[in-house]
């Protein structure tokens, strides 16, 4: 779990690697200090804030130049959308029942 676009982190298929690993981790310091070493490495090195805020910022700055193209191709987005108005709108009518017996 957490593998996913992560280089060099050890991804096991199988239950019995996975828990021999975690074991290891677990049950040997040094193990731990080298791997948490390791992993501090290869997040400084992937996933630093100075190389991905320009991307992130840029992307932000595309999509609000053409927002409604966006949120038209944005099918999750507009799918909460509708669920939230339609929430909202199914709320308002049981209040209203609620305030007329009361």
């Amino acid at each position: 779990i957490g593998a996913e676009g992560i280089p060099n982190l050890h991804a096991y298929d199988d239950t019995i690697s996975f828990t021999k690993c975690a074991l290891e981790l677990y049950s040997n310091k040094w193990t731990w200090l080298k791997s948490q070493q390791l992993q501090q490495q290869i997040i400084a090195a992937h996933f630093l804030k100075e190389q991905l805020a320009p991307l992130f910022f840029e992307r932000i700055d595309d999509i609000s130049h053409d927002l409604l193209q966006h949120r038209s191709n944005n099918f999750i987005g507009a799918l909460l959308q509708h669920q939230t108005m339609a929430s909202t709108k199914f709320m308002s009518k049981w209040i209203e029942e609620k305030n007329k017996k009361s």
